[in-house]
């Protein structure tokens, strides 16, 4: 492979390519549950306490709203390094200065 960007390759004869491709979209569908479930188990708790659990049409659409939501931010970031540094920029100040004084 002479081509530095794996999506400028010419990847129609690359056997090990193809197949990487292949499971790379096998551990994002079998990764999904694992990021869904706990993102809807911390709304349920947080929109409707500990009375009651989601039917399967709250439940449902829930779900369609967290994958859509995602789906959605990774068509309008082009660029991995953009969330990134907003993650970082957020994330180290409440890890480093908030949780501390809130603990």
């Amino acid at each position: 492979m002479t081509s530095q960007n794996i999506f400028t390759a010419p990847y129609y004869n690359e056997t090990y390519l193809v197949a990487s491709m292949h499971m790379m979209i096998m551990a994002i569908v079998l990764a999904t549950p694992l990021t869904v479930l706990p993102c809807k188990d911390t709304i349920e708790e947080i929109m409707l306490g500990q009375t009651r659990i989601m039917n399967g049409s709250e439940n449902l659409i829930c779900t369609i709203a967290i994958v859509s939501c995602c789906f959605l931010f990774a068509i309008a970031v082009p660029n991995i390094g953009d969330v990134m540094l907003v993650s970082g920029a957020t994330c180290n100040p409440i890890v480093g200065f908030v949780l501390p004084i809130a603990y």
